[in-house]
């Protein structure tokens, strides 16, 4: 599982004590690209923002 750079920048946007309570996430599969990985496919964590 990789988490996105801007996902991770939204959980510590206020601070260590005020975490988010609730995040709207999307989870996609895409192939490794890494040829000395055993794995064939990770998992990318994104953020998706609310209106």
């Amino acid at each position: 599982v990789r988490v996105d750079i801007r996902l991770n920048k939204h959980i510590w946007s206020q601070g260590i004590r005020h975490v988010p309570h609730r995040l709207r996430v999307r989870l996609a599969r895409k192939r490794n690209e890494d040829e000395d990985s055993t794995h064939r496919l990770y998992t990318l964590v994104t953020h998706v923002p609310c209106e």
